[in-house]
Formats: structure tokens, C-alpha cells, sequence
């Protein structure tokens, strides 16, 4: 009877019917003494159920309403909203540069195997610098940073896109197949020397738009300073026509005066056992010899203007570099190293040299 009582009670609550709400308000305090007789009759349970049908009834008649969102409450949530995501977000780029940096350093772990196999079919001898071909033959045309291509594609290096780094976001745009596919100019073709393009019209070029190789040996000692940076410039990087390595002398060792020391030191090739060639101390080549996972090959570019990165000259920022040795094991090292590291690339000499576009 009471249970009823509250529905008609609750009915009249939910309106503007000020009477009914007296009315509901009263019977609420009305139920315990009933409650209580009812119990000692009955062994309790009833008094379970009363209690449980006066709480369901007064949360309905009394406490009931119908609206939306306040303008403050709406504000609250989107500014709970607003915080969560200024967490998340930095998180989610983080993670999603680790899992780039995960799939370059795959990239240069298979550059590394093509190297490998190359070598082993070639006299141990690693590919030789890349020519663009595109232009016209000359014996003093020089080399570009990377590798000859069509000593490489398609025998040993059968996709191009290892040669892009998921994070350089600027250049993406060359990495489609039709976009590497150059013309041979026909002047290649009165090459005396033996080359893979002659009598081809096309083919398939590698750049240096994501990683570096320059297939020489590059000793720490001997870029010490940003001026020793710069002679290697001069003769690595295409800086000076008179010194750089070119077409005709790709094939073999260089020679380079170190300014900061005045020493006259021998630019190695790569090739297997060149490592052995590095001893400094003859009386204690133990300890003085570099060993292959100490030889940088390819590289991350890493170009910056005094040491402020270039937008579209660095894979990874703020400043860092995934780097493949010869013995085919790749690290990730920041900038900046020290001066006798074996990521040269990255040290205060090489980044304060003065020139934006090398190493």
C-alpha cells in the first residue's frame, strides 16, 4: 500500500505541484515505523524490500529531471579534451618516429647485404662512386654522394625504395620508379673505357636525397677541425672540379693534406681488408688499427648551415643519423660526437664547417 502510495505521491513530485511535493516529502518520513512492525512480523525481509522500494521511489519522484549540457559543463569537457590530447600527442609522435627510425635502420641493414654480395663477386671491392649520366661524358665529370647505380640495380639492389628514409618527409615525392629513370646522354657512348650504359637509352639513377655514400674510407683523426672538413669536402663531395674524385679517378685511392696537422694522408677505398691499412703505430698496430664496425659506409644526411639543421637536408631531428659500418651493423648516434668518434658526421668540425651541404 505504500509503495502505491509514493507512485501517486512521485507523479505529483516530477510537476510544478507545490501541494505534491509537500505531500511526497511527508510520506517519506511515514515508512519507518512501518518498516519496523512489519519486520518483527515477518523476520526481516520485509523490511528489506520496503527499504529497497523506498529508495527506488523517492530517487524517481524526487531527484528526476530532464535537460542537456550547461555552456560550463560543455567547456569543462572540451577542455578535459583538450588536456589529454596536449599529453597524448607528443607521445603518439614519438612513437611513430621510433617506428620510422626502426624502418631505416632495415633500409641500411640491406644496403649493407648488397654491399656485401657485391663485394664478394667483385674482388672484395665495394661499388665505385656514382656518375650522372644524364650528363655529357667527360673523363673529369665528377661524382655525386652516393653509389654507381648500374653497377648495382638490378643484380643485387632490386628496390629503390630502400634507398628512401621514412622520415625525410621532403623528398618523397622522387621515389616512385618513373621519377629515377634518366636518359644516358649519347656521348656516353665514345666512353674508351668500359661502361654499363653504353648503347642504352635510360636508366635507373641512385641519389644522395636521403642517405651518403662515399666509398672511401674517412679516418676521425683527419677531421678533426671544420678547415680538415672542408678538404675532404673538396675532394669527396664534388666541391672542387681540379681535386674531386671523378669518373677517371673513382677506381682508385686519393691523396689529401690534412691543414690542421699539415700530414699528407691516403684516402682509402672501400674495400674488404681496408682496415688493415689504417695502422698509425707500426711498433703497436694492435691497438692502433680501426676495425670494419668501426668504418662508417652510408649514412643518414646530416647537412646543416653552422650547425642549424637544413629543413630538407636531415632525416632525423633535431639532429641525428642512423649510420651502416662495414661490417653491416647500423647505430643511431645525436649530435653532438666527439672528435675522435667514429660518426664523424655528427661532430662540431663537421657541422660548423661552413658549408650547408656537406657531409
Amino acid at each position: 500500500v505504500w509503495v502505491q502510495r509514493m507512485g501517486d505521491y512521485s507523479k505529483k513530485a516530477r510537476g510544478d505541484d507545490v501541494c505534491g511535493l509537500r505531500d511526497a516529502t511527508m510520506a517519506l518520513s511515514q515508512p519507518l515505523c512501518y518498516i519496523d512492525s512489519m519486520t518483527q512480523a515477518c523476520g526481516g525481509m520485509v523490511g528489506v524490500v520496503a527499504v529497497a522500494a523506498w529508495g527506488t521511489m523517492g530517487a524517481v519522484g524526487v531527484m528526476h529531471r530532464d535537460r542537456g549540457f550547461t555552456l560550463i559543463e560543455l567547456l569543462v569537457v572540451i577542455g578535459i579534451i583538450a588536456i589529454l590530447a596536449a599529453i597524448l600527442l607528443p607521445a603518439l609522435s614519438r612513437a611513430r618516429e621510433a617506428a620510422r627510425g626502426k624502418s631505416c635502420t632495415n633500409n641500411l641493414k640491406q644496403m649493407g647485404a648488397v654491399f656485401r654480395m657485391y663485394a664478394g663477386e667483385n674482388r672484395g671491392d665495394f661499388p665505385l662512386r656514382f656518375v650522372p649520366y644524364q650528363r655529357p661524358y667527360s673523363p673529369e665529370r665528377t661524382c655525386w654522394s652516393s653509389f654507381d647505380s648500374p653497377l648495382v640495380y638490378p643484380e643485387y639492389l632490386t628496390d629503390h625504395h630502400i634507398l628512401l628514409c621514412p622520415s625525410d618527409t621532403n623528398n618523397q615525392e622522387w621515389w616512385d620508379k618513373e621519377s629515377l629513370r634518366m636518359p644516358v646522354d649519347p656521348t656516353w657512348n665514345d666512353d674508351p673505357l668500359p661502361n654499363l650504359v653504353k648503347g642504352r637509352s635510360f636508366y635507373y639513377q641512385t641519389s644522395d636525397f636521403c642517405y651518403v655514400y662515399w666509398g672511401y674510407v674517412v679516418e676521425p683523426r683527419c677531421v678533426a677541425t671544420p678547415e680538415d672538413m672542408m678538404a675532404h669536402a673538396h675532394l669527396l663531395d664534388n666541391f672542387d672540379p681540379d681535386v674531386c674524385i671523378n669518373y677517371t679517378t673513382r677506381n682508385s685511392d686519393a691523396s689529401l693534406r690534412v691543414p690542421s696537422t699539415g700530414e699528407t694522408v691516403t684516402v682509402y677505398r672501400f674495400r674488404d681488408g681496408v682496415e688493415r691499412f689504417l695502422i698509425t703505430d707500426i711498433n703497436n698496430a694492435a691497438t692502433n688499427t680501426q676495425s670494419t664496425s668501426s668504418i662508417p659506409v652510408m649514412w643518414d644526411t646530416v647537412r646543416t648551415d653552422n650547425g642549424k639543421p637544413e629543413p630538407e637536408e636531415v632525416n632525423h631531428l633535431p639532429l641525428a643519423a642512423n649510420v651502416l659500418f662495414m661490417d653491416g651493423h647500423v647505430e643511431y648516434a645525436r649530435y653532438p660526437q666527439s672528435t675522435d668518434s667514429a660518426f664523424f658526421m655528427l661532430t662540431r668540425a663537421a657541422q660548423t664547417d661552413g658549408e650547408p651541404n656537406f657531409p
